[in-house]
């Protein structure tokens, strides 16, 4: 007998800086689950749709924004966000 493995789909409501619209825009987080496995997360833009990577931004529950995830350039030291692997100020690479 098949049995189909039961999905779910988290969904959290708040508000991010959208990068297609250049703005602070509303938006839904969401994670989905299937079965013992992590299928997809992704943040999606209420006024254009936009999609961005779940994995990119960080919810704060006390002022209900999703805040971009940002590493230090270690040669410069200046803050980027977590989908590019090279340094917009001094434009050296990650990789």
């Amino acid at each position: 007998m098949l049995t189909r493995k039961k999905r779910r789909t988290d969904v959290i409501q708040g508000r991010f800086s959208c990068p297609h619209c250049e703005s602070e825009q509303p938006c839904t987080r969401f994670v989905q689950l299937g079965g013992n496995q992590h299928e997809g997360d992704f943040v999606v833009c209420a006024t254009c749709g936009g999609r961005q990577r779940g994995e990119d931004y960080r919810y704060n529950a006390a002022t209900g924004i999703f805040d971009p995830v940002l590493w230090d350039c270690p040669y410069c030291k200046a803050l980027n966000p977590n989908n590019t692997y090279w340094c917009r100020s001094c434009h050296k690479s990650l990789v």
